[in-house]
């Protein structure tokens, strides 16, 4: 019971507070504090619903395959939180953004997982074969879109990006 509540309120909190950090108004300089303190909130939520979800991942239904999906997606999550933060504190701002793109892909899977078990309810697709599609198909997807928008960032000239230029370029 401790896992589930743990998985849950360490997911949701990721959830809800990830989207608030891509905000271009939250990362100015002006709102860079609420930024650092949401991001060190929501790499917590990471923390807590990853180890959770990776204890949650070994009774999942579905048999080995889903339990490697859920396995791997938790282990991808909290990497991934690892190294964003890592990215951060070697100030490599345009790698951190890249990394908090494919963690909040991550995150997201909790979402994606209850839209594919709702279509597939609707389908008539048994739980017990739907559920192990859904170990993968709730981030595996997530993943590649966040790989498209990663490859298609760029720094930016001015505002609280412009560390993430080459020296030369810098303003």
């Amino acid at each position: 019971m401790l896992g589930i509540t743990a998985h849950v309120a360490g997911a949701m909190l990721a959830t809800i507070i990830g989207p608030l950090q891509f905000l271009p108004r939250i990362i100015t300089k002006r709102w860079i504090g609420l930024h650092r303190w949401l991001g060190r909130v929501y790499l917590l939520g990471i923390l807590v619903g990853g180890v959770a979800g990776l204890y949650m991942a070994t009774l999942a239904q579905g048999g080995f395959p889903a339990r490697l999906g859920f396995v791997i997606l938790a282990v991808l999550w909290l990497t991934g939180g690892a190294i964003a933060y890592w990215r951060m504190l070697h100030r490599d701002i345009q790698s951190h953004r890249q990394w908090m793109v494919r963690t909040y892909a991550l995150t997201f899977a909790a979402v994606t997982l209850r839209l594919w078990l709702t279509l597939f309810q609707v389908l008539g697709i048994p739980l017990a074969e739907g559920y192990v599609a859904v170990a993968w198909l709730s981030w595996v997807p997530n993943l590649i879109v966040a790989e498209a928008i990663v490859n298609h960032i760029r720094p930016r000239a001015r505002g609280a990006h412009w560390q993430s230029l080459p020296q030369e370029a810098r303003p």
